[in-house]
């Protein structure tokens, strides 16, 4: 448990000093965050509709630790 701990406080320091420079993407492919702060891209098939979008950026939050 203190490991997951330790590893939380790295990401949260490292998202403090961390400037996301993102690349231009093919119309197909767009960005999604997984967070507020708009720190953890994702990408996303453009073609999802709202509903698929949403379905998807919820099972990539409850699992962004294996990310």
């Amino acid at each position: 448990m203190q490991q997951e701990g330790e590893l939380q406080q790295k990401q949260e320091a490292s998202k403090e000093n961390q400037k996301l420079t993102l690349k231009p993407l093919p119309s197909t492919l767009k960005y999604a965050f997984l967070d507020k702060e708009e720190t953890l891209p994702v990408i996303i098939s453009s073609t999802l509709s709202s509903e698929e979008e949403e379905s998807l950026l919820i099972v990539l939050k409850e699992h962004k630790t294996a990310l």
